[in-house]
């Protein structure tokens, strides 16, 4: 179908206009078309998306997202401009789209949202007259920019929609109520797999299994070592940011937390990240549980009840993700895990850019055959204890 992408090429130019936004600091929108039963059935789908792509601007972008979604790609475009753009094409090919679900994705996310009634000042959205007919009916239309109203008899007739409904179809549009934007990653979570989740599930129990000695005795040396809790908990960011609650063995004092302010001038880590190589608050029990990674065996638990996987970007803390820059965030679009390329390469000797670029690597590339790579990587890791503190 020409001028409409594929699925793998639409999610390859969102890719690539998200890496462009960052780079150049300007808004992205993303318009998906969720069609019904009736009109996957009708010919409908195989016409109104060409006459979308016609009267799209050279950098936008039209493709099916998955089998039953359309999706409009709009470059430097924020969630007015695409509200624009999505009401004029709900009036044009309301008969062609009638019952489908409409959604608005934004990109960075904190984009302001479109007013309630919509002005043409307020758009920033603008597309170049093109000729005379173009401009003769802009004049006319409700709206100062019109998607499609430019389009041939025939190409609207293709989509099933009647000049005589056009009239009633802006009026009631002009009624409904106007999307609000979501965040763009809502979209792009990366699914775990069903091998990736088998593995888990026998990982994690054989995990636990075998090594309830070591976990007994680390359980057993926190309590005698110092006062307080076994372990210790804390909310993380899950994929989408949807915090759960992450277990470890305690390897710091009990007022850890309320000590930190006074330690962060000595924070060794860039970005929001805190690390100290040599940090007052970790117990003497709790530096070796550091070195040999064992203070991390509890996550086995999230591991084995879908909290996290046994390969992925360690989870952050919220307060560090409430300072992460657009880009970054993209690290929360994968299940969080035990290990990861990070864990292997370094750990903490790597600096955050380049801890969160080696997470999108493995974003990138996540696959049965990587995970058990990295797994197999992870043991000489954890024996050296290399970046670890």
């Amino acid at each position: 179908m020409p001028g409409v992408l594929k699925q793998s090429e639409l999610r390859l130019c969102i890719e690539r206009e998200r890496a462009r936004a960052d780079r150049t600091d300007s808004p992205l929108s993303l318009v998906l078309i969720e069609l019904s039963e009736a009109q996957l059935r009708s010919d409908s789908p195989m016409h109104f998306p060409v006459v979308i792509a016609r009267r799209l601007r050279c950098t936008d972008a039209v493709g099916w997202f998955d089998d039953i979604t359309l999706g409009i790609l709009l470059p430097e475009t924020d969630h007015p401009g695409a509200v624009q753009v999505s009401n004029e094409l709900r009036e044009n090919l309301s008969a062609a789209t009638a019952g489908a679900h409409w959604r608005i994705l934004a990109y960075p996310e904190s984009q302001p949202c479109a007013p309630k009634r919509v002005q043409g000042a307020a758009m920033s959205r603008r597309i170049p007259q093109e000729d005379a007919r173009h401009r003769e009916v802009e004049a006319q239309a409700s709206t100062p920019w019109a998607v499609v109203n430019s389009a041939t008899s025939n190409e609207l007739a293709s989509v099933g929609i009647a000049s005589s409904n056009l009239a009633a179809a802006r009026i009631g549009l002009r009624e409904a109520s106007i999307p609000q934007p979501e965040p763009l990653r809502a979209v792009l979570t990366v699914p775990t797999s069903g091998a990736k989740r088998t593995l888990d599930i026998f990982g994690a129990a054989l995990g636990l299994l075998a090594l309830a000695p070591v976990m007994a005795s680390a359980a057993v040396a926190v309590r005698v070592s110092s006062p307080g809790p076994i372990f210790f908990t804390q909310q993380r960011a899950g994929p989408d940011g949807r915090s759960f609650t992450f277990y470890k063995f305690r390897t710091m004092q009990v007022d850890a937390e309320q000590r930190k302010k006074e330690l962060l001038q000595f924070n060794e880590q860039s970005g929001p990240v805190f690390k100290i190589a040599a940090d007052p608050r970790i117990t003497r029990v709790g530096r070796i549980l550091r070195k040999a990674s064992i203070d991390e065996l509890p996550q086995l638990w999230n591991v084995l009840i879908g909290d996290m996987s046994l390969v992925g970007p360690r989870p952050p803390i919220a307060a560090e993700v409430s300072e992460y820059e657009p880009w970054q965030h993209r690290r929360l679009e994968i299940r969080g895990g035990l290990t990861c390329i990070w864990q292997v390469s370094g750990r903490s000797a790597i600096k955050f850019d380049d801890w969160v670029r080696l997470d999108l690597k493995y974003a990138r590339t996540s696959s049965f055959k990587n995970d058990m790579v990295i797994l197999l990587k992870t043991i000489p890791a954890v024996l050296t204890g290399r970046g670890a503190h």
